[in-house]
């Protein structure tokens, strides 16, 4: 916390394809927040997928503050990440969740996500693939 215009110069840079770190792929980095400037979540919208992201990982991640799940901050959130992926021109987005995880599971289906289901028979029985149009 000491350098934190460093640390979104960072996460801004990230965004960029010829900033991109060796060996990692352009990323954006959004914060939910509320007018009080409280974090509530934050989400990660990459670029393109690497075959290991096509695995586990997807084009968004979300992480909610546990004080706020079952509160539709992560709809929220993941709602205005597709608004971004949109602007960057993707038709469809990839996301991942652990198979237990219902509570993730009922979001991304509130948001459009449709489970792939070629992904029940491969080598993550224990990952669940659910693509969501942006057309």
């Amino acid at each position: 916390a000491q350098d934190f215009s460093g640390y979104v110069r960072f996460l801004k840079n990230q965004g960029a394809p010829e900033s991109a770190a060796a060996g990692s792929l352009p990323q954006s980095t959004y914060w939910l927040m509320h007018q009080n400037q409280k974090i509530y979540g934050v989400s990660r919208l990459r670029h393109c997928l690497s075959p290991s992201l096509d695995l586990h990982g997807g084009h968004i991640s979300l992480a909610i503050q546990p004080s706020m799940r079952r509160k539709g901050c992560g709809s929220a959130c993941l709602l205005l990440t597709l608004q971004k992926a949109r602007q960057l021109g993707l038709n469809r987005v990839l996301l991942t969740c652990d198979a237990g995880n219902l509570a993730s599971i009922h979001m991304i289906r509130k948001c459009g996500g449709q489970l792939d289901h070629r992904d029940l028979e491969i080598t993550h029985p224990s990952t669940y693939h659910f693509w969501i149009n942006l057309e």
